[in-house]
């Protein structure tokens, strides 16, 4: 980057908000010839003829931007030279979130084409001698664009009828800001379409899980991923997975998701979520089941299954962390680790929760994940009913031996129906293993006395005494 950009760019970052018009007029002129010059430079950079032809998205959005930026500081030097502040000011408030949109869309492009053409001189040119750059221009844009609505918020009349529509200006330059520094930092914005967000809980292989804390009717959950992180353009095949298997599930045992929206550099998903009300949390809290509290609950899982695997997706994860009491049913949740795959594809890709992995999934050779999903299952049913795992939990090599030889003891209160419903699902070869409609058919699925599952997980009809007080309800 020449000395003379450096210099200005530096100079737009430092200066004090301007506090008359003249000074004003003088930051603008600043700001348009920092910003336009760094991303002509880089264009004057780019004549390479394959990159022009495999990147013209990129070019485009670079001269758009460009092109805005001049249609901005035209149309608001000619309202402060014609009357100073008060002109109205609703072409500026149109063109603003435009322009920011421009350049959001401006970084997009840049990392998409640094994470799929590294090795070229193109990329060795713009990604690694002038790396500082896009850096720059990151908080160079929003800051400097903050400064200038404060500053004309700060110069004109509150009563004046274009007041509010500079406070909101304010607002998207500040919401655009905060949204570029979280996508390279691989973090949660606080602000999304009229959502306030609260980061939550730990990193996972790609994005941030936030509380929604203000703008929705309900309890809701965001995954927020950044589309130019290292993370997510490691796992962006995966991300779509997820985003695809959202958008496509629709069933009762499924915890659909509620919103999703797509920004420049974010992926949002929104779920209702029901603190505390995971079958991990009703295991943790009450203990064992009895076989009639089950297998109402096994139902709605495997029907909440039958519809994922009818719709060529593998879930990958299922375990009691992603089983939800949601609205007086069971859903599943979480695709995180789900795939695309036809019914007899072999995959190898999926990691899910080691302790419900089927033994197939510790070799190192493909495997069926949909078969896989069921031993989980298996699982799941087992834990339901005994309190704990058919497998010890511990070290990761122990554990995985543990499962692949299947050495399995069933507790003697186990009904003899139940087990060899069991011992059908929790087969240690894929395909002896019992289908979802056979599991459905089983003489222990038709068994009729069962709790309401309202009632299992209702917190003052299950306690430490639940037994009694749930065999009250057959």
């Amino acid at each position: 980057m020449s000395q003379n950009l450096n210099h200005l760019i530096s100079h737009v970052l430092n200066r004090d908000i301007p506090k008359t018009r003249p000074e004003l007029l003088e930051f603008l002129y600043d700001f348009q010839k920092s910003s336009n010059s760094g991303f002509l430079e880089i264009i004057e950079e780019l004549n390479e003829e394959q990159f022009v032809k495999d990147n013209s998205n990129l070019i485009l959005k670079m001269k758009e931007s460009c092109e805005l930026f001049e249609q901005l500081f035209l149309d608001l030097e000619k309202q402060l030279k014609k009357d100073g502040i008060h002109p109205p000011v609703a072409s500026w408030a149109f063109i603003v979130p435009k322009i920011i949109r421009s350049y959001m869309s401006y970084m997009y492009c840049f990392y998409s084409f640094m994470s799929t053409t590294p090795n070229s001189k193109a990329a060795f040119n713009i990604g690694f001698s002038t790396i500082s750059r896009p850096k720059l221009f990151i908080e160079l844009y929003p800051k400097g664009m903050n400064v200038i609505v404060e500053s004309i918020m700060k110069l004109t009349d509150e009563k004046h009828v274009d007041y509010p529509k500079l406070s909101l200006m304010f607002n998207e330059t500040f919401t655009a800001y905060e949204e570029i520094e979280s996508a390279n930092s691989d973090g949660v914005p606080k602000r999304v379409d009229g959502f306030i967000l609260e980061p939550t809980l730990p990193k996972f292989e790609y994005g941030c899980f936030a509380y929604v804390v203000k703008g929705s009717s309900e309890n809701a959950l965001c995954h927020a991923i950044s589309k130019v992180s290292e993370r997510s353009i490691s796992q962006m095949q995966k991300i779509q997975f997820e985003i695809d298997a959202n958008k496509l599930l629709k069933h009762r045992h499924i915890l659909r998701m509620r919103h999703f929206i797509e920004h420049e550099l974010f992926y949002y998903l929104f779920w209702p979520t029901n603190d505390g009300n995971s079958l991990k949390d009703l295991i943790n809290r009450v203990g064992p089941l009895i076989e009639e509290a089950a297998r109402p609950v096994f139902r709605h899982i495997i029907l909440g299954l039958q519809h994922i695997h009818s719709n060529g997706i593998i879930h990958g994860n299922i375990n009691p962390e992603v089983i939800m009491y949601y609205n007086e049913t069971i859903r599943i949740s979480s695709f995180i680790h789900c795939i695309f795959a036809n019914k007899d594809e072999m995959v190898s890709s999926i990691k899910g929760c080691s302790i419900y992995c089927a033994p197939e999934t510790f070799m190192d050779v493909p495997y069926n994940g949909f078969l896989a999903d069921i031993w989980s299952i298996g699982v799941i049913l087992f834990e339901m009913v005994a309190g704990k795992p058919p497998f010890k939990v511990g070290h990761n090599e122990k554990m995985s031996q543990s499962i692949r030889k299947g050495l399995i003891v069933y507790p003697k209160t186990f009904s003899s129906l139940f087990v060899k419903l069991l011992k059908g699902i929790l087969c240690q070869t894929p395909n002896d293993r019992l289908s979802i409609e056979q599991i459905l058919s089983h003489p222990w699925m038709l068994l009729s006395k069962e709790v309401p599952v309202p009632v299992i997980f209702d917190p003052n009809s299950l306690s430490k005494k639940k037994k009694n007080l749930v065999r009250e309800k057959l």
